[in-house]
């Protein structure tokens, strides 16, 4: 008899439900994630599928503004060269007065117009900002130079009396006003550049309108703060170039009229460099790429001006100062610029406090530096009748070594951080000061007991200070 197990086994006809349950739940589940699995995956290869589609239609988009606004450059382009050819054609043959302004009229519109299509392609196109950024200034710079042809046709022509010379001022001016504008290096540069020229041209033509004369230190300004801004140390090289070149111009004219003595040139360079050192020093903290140049340029301007009041103070030449009578205007000028330098010094004080790169008590000690060099040359005869009744010595040439000990402690000092940012103008102008001053003192007949000791410890105490401003945090006072 066969038993009820095996019948049960070999029965075929069992029902579906007698299956393990724990099997099945667990296949089901299986296929349920290779589902899933397949269905994510789909939608993946779809959003993928559409990426690659809407990148291919922003490039397809970006490709065809460009194709589209490329002629749109191209025309003006081409107008702008075909005006100039006409303008140089009508120049050349000497062709009527009308026919030539016409031709350089045409010739300022289309250069407009090849700035204004080539700065909206450049505005359009950023990843082709710098392959196209040449054109709009080109342009603007041919468009300048156009009208300043016109100026000079029409001036020369109708007497308008204004001289080419002054054109080129104008020229300058307006091209710096393009540069602000544009925010172009190029341009600005090009400012600077014809700012020097007409300079030069000015000392050649003695004749040019006065107003520009003095319209021309204002133009250095605005150089100078659109560089700053723009990041241009080559504008602010020009610039500072044409700025102290008309300043010592305009000295130097003065001194031949008789108005102002050499010691009085020493005074104005030595307050007016202190004054832009300073302010050099708070570009810096303004983050101004070129603040480095304006460093050292005041600061050679006003040791430049102190090693003149040096040398004053020394009494080795006495007839190199020898007093000139000067005209009652030199005293207000140098009480107006040397307030004004001392008042410039504390503005940058301030900047440099709200920075947080200097304390009170540094900008009242800059301050105080500021006066005693001015009393330098405002203050003589008090200064010379205190050593005499205080201490019964003469004056020169105690004073003069105690300048040059000030003058040799900050050239130690512009060396050190000369070194300490790596930039070798910096270092080179502090080692020629230094030379400098050996060879001022060289002289055998300065020197005694006195003298000496007395020049060992105010260099020493001037080396101390610059020791501590130094000192607190490595670029706090530097």
């Amino acid at each position: 008899m066969i038993s009820s197990a095996s019948i049960e086994t070999a029965n075929d006809n069992s029902p579906v439900n007698a299956q393990r349950k724990g099997d099945s739940v667990g296949f089901r589940a299986t296929l349920r994630e290779q589902e899933m699995e397949r269905r994510l995956h789909k939608l993946e290869l779809k959003h993928l599928k559409q990426s690659s589609r809407l990148m291919e239609n922003v490039n397809a988009s970006e490709n065809a503004y460009y194709e589209e606004t490329s002629p749109m450059v191209g025309l003006p382009l081409f107008c702008t060269f075909i005006a100039t050819i006409l303008s140089a054609y009508c120049l050349y043959s000497a062709k009527s007065l009308y026919l030539c302004v016409i031709a350089l009229s045409l010739m300022v519109w289309a250069a407009l117009w090849t700035t204004f299509q080539s700065s909206k392609a450049i505005a359009s196109t950023p990843h082709r900002q710098s392959s196209n950024r040449l054109i709009p200034d080109v342009s603007i710079l041919t468009a300048t130079l156009a009208g300043l042809a016109i100026w000079g046709l029409v001036s020369r022509e109708w007497g308008i009396p204004f001289s080419l010379t002054d054109g080129i001022a104008g020229f300058a001016g307006l091209t710096a006003l393009i540069s602000m504008l544009l925010s172009s290096r190029f341009t600005l540069i090009i400012s600077a550049i014809m700012g020097v020229i007409w300079l030069g041209f000015y000392t050649l033509v003695p004749t040019i309108n006065i107003v520009s004369l003095w319209i021309y230190p204002v133009l250095v300004v605005i150089q100078l703060f659109i560089a700053g801004h723009n990041d241009s140390k080559l504008a602010s090289f020009f610039a500072l170039i044409g700025g102290y070149s008309w300043l010592f111009w305009i000295l130097n004219a003065r001194l031949s009229a008789g108005d102002i003595t050499l010691i009085h040139i020493a005074a104005f360079s030595m307050m007016i460099g202190m004054a832009h050192y300073r302010l050099g020093k708070a570009a810096g903290d303004a983050l101004w790429k070129s603040a480095s140049l304006h460093v050292v340029f005041g600061w050679c301007i006003a040791i430049a001006g102190a090693i003149g009041l040096q040398h004053y103070w020394l009494g080795t030449t006495p007839e190199t100062w020898q007093s000139v009578p000067a005209h009652p205007f030199s005293q207000l000028s140098w009480q107006v610029i040397g307030t004004l330098s001392i008042a410039l010094i504390g503005i940058a004080g301030l900047i440099r406090m709200a920075h947080n790169r200097m304390s009170t008590t540094a900008v009242l000690f800059t301050l105080c530096i500021a006066v005693a060099a001015a009393a330098l040359y405002d203050q003589r005869n008090m200064i010379e009748g205190l050593i005499r009744a205080e201490l019964n010595m003469p004056a020169r040439p105690l004073m003069g070594l105690l300048v040059g000990a000030a003058i040799t402690a900050s050239s130690v000092a512009m060396c050190i951080n000369g070194a300490r940012r790596k930039s070798m103008l910096m270092m080179l102008a502090g080692l020629a000061v230094i030379a400098a001053q050996l060879t001022l003192m060289l002289d055998p007949n300065i020197w005694t007991a006195e003298n000496g000791l007395a020049f060992a410890l105010c260099l020493g105490a001037s080396l101390c200070f610059a020791a501590l401003f130094a000192a607190d945090t490595s670029a706090k006072y530097a």
